[in-house]
């Protein structure tokens, strides 16, 4: 670890909750943007290479399905590209350059988090481009997830157990990885809230990751389901600041190539008139 540079990042995470907590005293009523783009503009923009980009808006697929708004999207610049509102970051995006979606919540409840995930479950029903993908990609090994290889087998990044692919060009759906739905919360309405979420018996929840500010970062990995990442204990807040959220964003930066990497380059399906 290099401590000045931790220092940095944790200085930069303090300023997005403090700009969160700022909004929080205002009077009048916030919009859901403002919350999305404090996270977004102080603490996700600054880190994300420049062929990422971050927009809100809805998912769409090249056969006409189209899903709910979305607080944020994680898109690959280099795939089938967003169609954005004039210079703002609102506007269409098509799932097959979707890398990670995040819901934003001021202070997550339990009817919050009930809502987020059948958000994330309606967007794993979208369809993807089913078209060949490249050898390289076809053959190479199980994909790495946060504590070990995942399965390129249609599912998510942080999720799941993979082995080698077959030999020569497959089918795209056979190596796809999804997009990840995440939350974000800078808050909690209890620890609760969280709790029953994570002990549900849900084999295949909607969400693959959590993130709330003082209480921790979870992802989910097959078969072992929800891990733990960084999680608040007594008497490690002031060594750790903001920790979950490092914990976070550097889980996006190690696993966004490795999705992209299982997608294809093709904006024709979503603009020619089907036969």
């Amino acid at each position: 670890m290099n401590a000045a540079f931790r220092a940095m990042l944790q200085a930069r995470a303090g300023s997005t909750v403090a700009a969160s907590r700022a909004l929080q005293g205002v009077t009048h009523n916030l919009s859901r943007g403002e919350w999305r783009e404090v996270l977004a503009s102080e603490f996700l923009m600054p880190l994300l290479p420049p062929t990422l980009g971050i927009g809100s808006g809805s998912i769409i697929d090249h056969l006409g399905g189209q899903s709910a708004q979305q607080d944020l999207v994680i898109y690959d610049r280099t795939l089938v590209p967003p169609a954005l509102v004039g210079s703002t970051f609102s506007g269409l995006f098509p799932i097959d350059g979707v890398l990670f979606t995040i819901e934003v919540k001021s202070t997550l409840t339990a009817d919050e988090l009930r809502d987020a995930d059948e958000k994330a479950r309606a967007l794993e029903k979208m369809a993807y481009l089913n078209v060949a993908i490249p050898r390289a990609v076809a053959s190479a090994p199980g994909l790495l997830g946060p504590t070990g290889p995942v399965s390129a087998s249609g599912g998510h990044a942080f999720a799941g157990v993979g082995g080698s692919g077959a030999q020569g060009p497959v089918d795209h759906a056979s190596r796809l990885e999804k997009a990840v739905p995440c939350l974000f919360a800078f808050a909690a309405d209890s620890r609760n809230v969280l709790d029953d979420y994570l002990r549900s018996e849900v084999a295949d929840p909607g969400l693959r990751a959590l993130c709330v500010v003082d209480l921790g970062y979870w992802f989910w990995k097959e078969p072992q389901g929800w891990q733990r990442g960084w999680v608040s204990e007594d008497g490690m807040r002031e060594a750790w600041d903001y920790a979950e959220m490092l914990d976070f964003a550097s889980t996006i930066l190690a696993r966004y190539d490795q999705i992209r990497a299982t997608r294809v380059r093709d904006l024709n399906p979503f603009i020619s008139p089907r036969e």
